[in-house]
């Protein structure tokens, strides 16, 4: 699959997709944290859907017992409904007597995106040695949509094809990266009627009903834009980009999901936008 960046001409995102592993380890121990997994000393680097600065554990037993163990580790929305979510249910499917260990510093979001599929689920934030972990392995394709990852993870989510009427504009007001552009980006929207979407005020329930009534997506780079998951295909991806920072992973997603339905994915460089919008910015 590829997909042509809009902002930086010329060039052309393409990704093969590998296949990816569902596997036991025996008497291996791990950190619920990030997911890292060890027998005796040794990584598996497979545990693993980025790479993070991690040391050797030390050993502290968990209070509970569980033979077979899947664990749900931290991480960002983005990487957490691409990846860890569809992973965690693929390991369940694989092993549907294991529990599912979870880290309790996971947002109230993700904790109600597990506890929806009827899952053991255990929440601890130390160490623990079971017999088995059941591992779905990431393969080669960290950051980018697998085309069996969201096939599954909408199925198992009841997404419609029926195209909606809400068009949302996903806003960063909230967001650590909010700045004045941000600000200005929101207010174009305001004046084009969309309706504004704080994503990090969203229950998992209302993450599904917004944008499961989508037919247009609007918004800053950012992971908000990975709620398009939920969409109904033929939902439009319209995308504004940083000019120092442009990442095709949406648009990869868009194409995953809308892949019989025609092109449906728009960009703009964020500045440009807005200095045709507002003559006055920057000045």
């Amino acid at each position: 699959m590829s997909a042509e960046d809009r902002v930086i001409n010329g060039y052309v995102h393409s990704h093969a997709y590998s296949d990816r592993l569902l596997v036991k380890i025996a008497n291996a121990h791990f950190d619920v944290l990030s997911g890292a997994i060890y027998v005796d000393d040794t990584l598996i680097l497979e545990s693993l859907n980025r790479r993070r600065n991690i040391s050797f554990p030390s050993f502290h037993k968990c209070n509970f017992w569980a033979d077979n163990i899947i664990i749900a580790p931290r991480d960002t929305h983005y990487h957490w409904i691409i990846e860890i979510l569809p992973r965690i249910l693929r390991a369940s499917q694989f092993s549907p007597s294991a529990t599912i260990v979870a880290s309790t510093t996971l947002s109230d979001t993700q904790k109600q995106s597990l506890e929806i599929f009827d899952l053991d689920i255990h929440y601890c934030d130390k160490r623990h040695q079971p017999l088995e972990v059941t591992l779905a392995t990431f393969g080669l394709d960290t950051g980018w949509a697998h085309p069996e990852d969201v096939a599954s993870l909408r199925n198992k989510l009841l997404v419609t094809n029926n195209l909606g009427s809400y068009s949302l504009f996903v806003s960063r007001k909230l967001s650590r990266r909010s700045d004045a552009s941000t600000a200005r980006l929101e207010n174009w929207a305001k004046e084009s009627g969309l309706l504004l979407v704080n994503c990090e005020s969203l229950s998992w329930g209302e993450h599904l009903e917004l944008f499961g009534k989508a037919s247009s997506i609007s918004g800053e780079h950012g992971a908000g834009l990975a709620n398009l998951l939920f969409s109904p295909p033929g939902t439009h991806l319209h995308e504004f980009y940083r000019r120092n920072y442009a990442n095709p992973c949406f648009q990869v997603l868009s194409s995953v999901i809308n892949m019989n339905k025609g092109e449906s994915f728009e960009s703009d460089c964020l500045e440009d936008f807005l200095v045709a919008y507002d003559s006055s910015f920057g000045s």
